[in-house]
């Protein structure tokens, strides 16, 4: 029970982490990049680096110092979108990336315009973290951990505590049941004995 209860707390607090990380990056960033402890996650939507990287996979990048030609890297283009994209050459601090599945490269960039480089990919779990990192599913989570681990225990334990008290009440009856019987049964004896004697007696008279 206490491992369970230890796995719950750590689970609460990675949900609030991730809801404050959230929070954090939509309305005071201003930006739909999710980052958490500098490492930020997003989900593939097009197909323009298949077949290494699937439409639908999450995928986790972190911030380098530095980028070499081969790197898969996040970056935003003039529109505010975030393109995932190989480098296919470098010059100085401006890159030139493309698509594996695409015929054409991308437009240059420079690396203030880099988020970060590929670290993980996985399309196992993309759906999953898609809808886990929206507040609303997080908020929903972290309420239902909490009202599990503190309000339904406490009514469990209530239900307990009055099932243990009701069937000591039982136990009470029943001991008192017995005890009633036992000295039922020891005055019939003492009754028959008494009537025996009283025979015996009369028998002697005679």
């Amino acid at each position: 029970m206490k491992i369970k209860k230890i796995i719950s707390y750590l689970v609460v607090a990675i949900l609030i982490v991730i809801l404050a990380s959230t929070m954090f990056s939509k309305f005071i960033l201003k930006t739909e990049l999710i980052k958490v402890f500098d490492y930020a996650f997003l989900v593939v939507l097009t197909g323009s680096m298949e077949p290494n990287i699937h439409t639908g996979e999450l995928i986790i990048i972190r911030e380098q110092n530095n980028y070499e030609v081969g790197d898969v890297i996040t970056y935003k283009d003039k529109e505010n979108n975030y393109i995932t994209h190989r480098i296919i050459y470098k010059i100085d601090d401006n890159f030139v990336t493309k698509g594996d599945n695409n015929n054409m490269k991308d437009d240059a960039i420079n690396i203030k315009q880099i988020e970060g480089k590929l670290l993980f990919h996985s399309k196992e779990v993309g759906f999953f973290v898609l809808y886990l990192l929206k507040p609303l599913t997080v908020i929903y989570i972290v309420a239902l951990l909490i009202y599990e681990n503190y309000f339904n225990k406490a009514k469990k334990d209530q239900l307990l505590e009055e099932t243990n008290n009701k069937k000591k009440v039982a136990k009470k009856k029943e001991t008192k049941k017995k005890s009633t019987k036992k000295e039922s049964k020891g005055k019939s004896t003492k009754k028959v004995k008494e009537t025996k004697k009283s025979g015996v007696k009369d028998e002697n008279k005679k």
